[in-house]
């Protein structure tokens, strides 16, 4: 549901990866096509797992295993990010910008935070029965 904080979480997170998207980041002006298929792909991933964890909200350990998947989207596009910055000689220039799917990275984490806490609310209650 969208009430809950851990959708607003994962929305903005969503929100933010979306945003390396767009031209503004230049991105795509930097690297060639053969290193930004994988990078954008992982943050699609990212954007559609975030989001799909959002109306995962009946089943939590889906909702979880979601934000995981989604996590390691951005860790994965990250990871190829950095190994081409060190496998070229030119200069990158950085943009701040890049650190948007860093912010959601933790948003996410935020996100699994707060589902495990309403998980161990709704195991209490179902004990009280």
């Amino acid at each position: 549901m969208i009430q809950r904080i851990q959708s607003l979480y994962l929305i903005i997170a969503a929100l933010l990866t979306g945003v390396m998207f767009t031209p503004a980041t230049g991105l795509a002006d930097n690297l060639q096509l053969l290193w930004r298929i994988p990078i954008y792909a992982g943050w699609g991933l990212s954007v559609i797992f975030s989001l799909l964890a959002v109306f995962q909200f009946k089943n939590r350990n889906k909702q979880v295993k979601s934000c995981i998947v989604s996590l390691l989207a951005i860790a994965c596009s990250y990871a190829v990010l950095i190994w081409r910055s060190t496998q070229t000689e030119e200069q990158t220039p950085y943009n701040p910008l890049i650190a948007l799917p860093l912010i959601a990275f933790l948003l996410i984490i935020m996100a699994i935070a707060a589902i495990k806490k309403d998980e161990k609310l709704v195991r209490s209650a179902d004990r009280l029965r």
